[in-house]
């Protein structure tokens, strides 16, 4: 550090009362200075070294019109491979005949993209560059520890390219895929840049942030785009087989959520005089909320459970999703008409019927009674089918138990984007685990 800013910050020190017969707090204070110093100092090296190789990716409509959407990625080949988030470039992938991709390289130079593989699980795709070959990022192979310094790059809001600095956290411990929590300041048009080390290597893809926190950001661990190159540069996949590779993918984390929910021996939960389904026990999300107001002459208990497991297909699609809902709704008050009436009032089972149908079919529902264990229930079950990925539906099941008088159980599954078979196994499986325990 030079004398003169010693002794600037000497002043500085002096001025607002932090020397009282001591050294320490200008100790401090400069060595404040100098880590913040030396941490601008990485961040502008990174920006200087990899900023030729972090690319603007742009989805625009054929017809023109401007860009559709914008988004980052980095080159990971010398063959001109980049990786980038899958949510960048999906509407190109289910309607090609719709969107073409364009990059856009920091020092103006343009050109076409393709994508060439996808992870819809890991929100993740390889676009190739057209006519540009362009040196590679490395990706880190060591262990990163909480605390560790990360630098995100990517296109904010069109803002040019940017770098970011922020501290690793480890796993998000509310995702069901693996997800880095960071923070960083990963904004729109960020997703699909790289986040790196201090050497400069790819330990994470930028991919989301909490819109209802500060600075909480998550990345998806670089192994994931790894994978994904290994996997293409051994079987290549053609444009052609996309939807049937995007079924396939969603196939194989429906099936392995519906083990987890079929196969969790402890995932039970008793609210009041019932015992339901029950998800926390699997490392999903979950939340109670009880409900009292003083002119009502009932109470109302509220769990619910969401596996936090959603796949982007596209703007109108995300897939492979499981929630529960269960409210206990319970009065000594009312009697049992009146208690039989307030319960019908809440049992809403109607269904949004603002169909997408250029992906979605109607919903078809049933309604009949269920013998449950200790008591029955009206069960209502609506299914529809998604029209581009044959096999894979959606499925709400509403149910409200009818034989209490003054305690009732109204509850709901919700299951997004899920093989029919799967589906109606968990279903039943839901079902089957409510029982009245008096």
């Amino acid at each position: 550090m030079s004398t003169d800013l010693r002794k600037h910050l000497v002043r500085a020190a002096l001025a607002m009362g932090l020397i009282m017969g001591s050294s320490t707090a200008l100790i401090n204070l400069a060595d404040a200075a100098e880590s913040a110093s030396a941490q601008s100092n990485i961040a502008n090296r990174i920006f200087k070294d990899l900023q030729s190789r972090v690319l603007q990716i742009e989805l625009h409509p054929r017809g023109g019109g401007g860009n559709a959407a914008t988004g980052t990625g980095f080159v990971v080949s010398h063959d001109g491979l980049v990786l980038t988030n899958y949510h960048v470039v999906g509407n190109a992938v289910l309607e090609p005949d719709l969107y073409l991709l364009e990059y856009q390289a920091p020092g103006g130079q343009r050109g076409n993209m393709e994508v060439v593989a996808i992870d819809v699980i890991h929100d993740l795709a390889l676009v190739r560059l057209s006519g540009a070959r362009l040196p590679p990022l490395s990706f880190f192979k060591g262990t990163l520890a909480k605390g560790d310094r990360g630098y995100s790059l990517g296109y904010p809001l069109s803002q040019g390219l940017t770098v970011v600095e922020g501290t690793y956290n480890g796993l998000s411990e509310n995702h069901y895929q693996p997800h880095f929590h960071m923070t960083t300041a990963i904004n729109s048009g960020m997703s699909g840049g790289p986040t790196v080390t201090a050497d400069g290597h790819v330990f994470g893809v930028n991919v989301a942030r909490r819109l209802d926190g500060q600075l909480v950001s998550f990345v998806v661990p670089s192994r994931f785009g790894e994978e994904l190159l290994r996997s293409y540069e051994t079987a290549p996949l053609p444009a052609s087989g996309f939807k049937t590779e995007i079924a396939r993918q969603l196939q194989i984390q429906a099936e392995a959520i519906s083990a987890r929910l079929l196969f969790n021996s402890t995932g039970v939960k008793v609210l009041g005089n019932f015992r339901v389904q029950d998800m926390g026990s699997i490392g999903v999300e979950c939340w109670s909320s009880p409900m009292r107001e003083p002119e009502w002459r009932y109470e109302i208990d509220d769990h619910q459970c969401d596996s936090n497991s959603d796949v982007y297909i596209n703007e109108q699609l995300m897939m492979g999703r499981v929630k529960y809902f269960n409210r206990i709704l319970r009065s000594d008050k009312l009697g049992v008409t009146r208690f039989a009436y307030l319960q019908s009032t809440r049992f809403e089972h109607k269904i949004d019927k603002d169909v997408d149908r250029k992906h979605l079919g109607p919903y078809e529902c049933s309604d009949r009674i269920v013998a449950l264990k200790g008591t029955r229930a009206r069960a209502v079950l609506c299914t529809r089918r998604y029209l581009q990925f044959p096999g894979m539906y959606d499925v709400i099941l509403k149910l409200t138990t009818v034989d209490g008088k003054n305690e009732a159980l109204l509850s709901k599954l919700t299951m997004l984007g899920f093989p029919w078979k799967d589906a109606m196994r968990v279903a039943q499986h839901y079902m089957e685990s409510i029982a009245w325990v008096p």
